[in-house]
């Protein structure tokens, strides 16, 4: 259930939250292949590294709620911002979040004055962009790593049981930027995808920076829900690709909420 923009989900006793395959494909993409684990402190081929962040033996059960959410953090590196973030999150019920336009350098973590760990991935040059997480101070013994991949995509993965489970965090180049830097971007998420253990649950979201139209349903049935935009653009039939291809659903399309 969607709601003021938080996801509240209970963890299944199923292998994931994917939709089931069907017989619908897309026909100029390959099949996404056999996925291989990526272990806590394996420097990949790309350069990326997972950090390991410790841990203990405190494991999310399945029979345990974990509220999972996605928000614009707003230039996080000004000041005061990360304590605004911590007050209007102390209105939900939370345990972790992802966050886009950080906007803080380099890969980096730091504990808030509330006592929560917040992990960001920004640019090396500039202060722009930037993708990161922020775990509540509760959860934090849950993380098992995080992986920096660039300024526009972050993992990182929680201890849990029956099946860990691993957040893939995107931020999508807006309107204004040219269609080779969104293609760069689903081909980065589509390889880190392929990366993540096939036993995880895995949650992808963030900012997509696209509209799904409301006669999506017909045209993708399974992959978005009813409640969409007046119509679909280009970023977003792009969406719809990428969360067809994975047998992933569009979780905010199943839900009312503020256009």
């Amino acid at each position: 259930m969607e709601r003021d923009g938080l996801r509240h989900a209970t963890l299944p006793k199923t292998r994931d939250m994917r939709m089931e395959t069907t017989q619908r494909t897309i026909s100029d993409r390959s099949s996404p292949g056999p996925r291989t684990a990526s272990s806590v402190g394996r420097i990949h081929q790309d350069g990326s590294r997972n950090y390991a962040t410790g841990g203990s033996n405190k494991t999310i059960r399945a029979r345990n709620q974990i509220v999972i959410g996605a928000w614009n953090g707003r230039i996080l590196r000004e000041a005061g911002m990360i304590e605004q973030l911590e007050y209007e999150m102390s209105k939900y019920r939370w345990n972790i979040l992802g966050l886009c336009e950080v906007r803080r350098k380099h890969f980096g973590e730091t504990l808030t004055s509330d006592g929560h760990k917040l992990y960001h991935s920004g640019r090396e040059d500039k202060h722009e962009h930037g993708v990161g997480f922020i775990v509540h101070k509760d959860s934090a013994d849950d993380v098992l790593g995080c992986r920096p991949i660039s300024s526009r995509i972050m993992t990182i993965r929680l201890k849990a049981a029956p099946f860990s489970i691993t957040i893939i965090q995107a931020y999508a180049p807006t309107i204004d930027h040219e269609d080779e830097e969104v293609e760069d971007l689903y081909n980065k998420v589509q390889k880190t995808l392929n990366e993540v253990s096939k036993k995880d649950i895995i949650v992808v979201q963030g900012d997509w920076n696209a509209k799904i139209g409301e006669h999506a349903q017909e045209d993708w049935e399974g992959t978005c829900g009813q409640y969409c935009n007046q119509a679909t653009n280009d970023r977003g039939l792009r969406l719809l690709e990428f969360a067809k291809y994975n047998d992933l659903k569009i979780m905010n399309t199943f839900g009312p909420h503020t256009p």
